[in-house]
């Protein structure tokens, strides 16, 4: 698949050039470069909200039947695709499904879960 030429909506938009699976890696790279840092995470579970939508797209824009009198071939198809993608950033980036805001509550609770592991010094009985 080539990658698609993506349009800039808003100044908003991150990663305006690359597809959602490369745009969710390199956001997740950057949790990993920078552990703790709230802008890092907020991007990258964005950026997976984007890759949940622009999923949930595809499939569901198979479920419609094609028409052999109205069908674009190869043009509508890389059509489609921008579309699916362009449309997947912009719900992800209002927040409509929520999908974002779960995963920075368990990124928030893991976190807290490690720090509260880290400076608890109850000695551990070993039979």
């Amino acid at each position: 698949m080539t990658q698609p030429i993506s349009l800039n909506l808003s100044a908003d938009t991150l990663y305006v050039n690359k597809p959602p699976l490369k745009a969710a890696q390199h956001a997740l790279g950057a949790i990993k470069a920078n552990p703790g840092d709230a802008e890092a995470e907020q991007l990258a579970a964005q950026q997976l909200e984007s890759l949940f939508i622009y999923q949930l797209l595809k499939e569901l824009r198979k479920t419609i039947p094609k028409s052999e009198l109205f069908d674009g071939g190869h043009a509508q198809e890389m059509y489609e695709d921008m579309l699916d993608e362009r449309l997947a950033d912009y719900i992800a980036q209002k927040s409509s499904i929520g999908v974002a805001q779960q995963i920075l509550q368990e990124l928030a609770a893991t976190g807290v879960k490690k720090q509260a592991d880290l400076t608890d010094s109850t000695p551990v009985e070993v039979s």
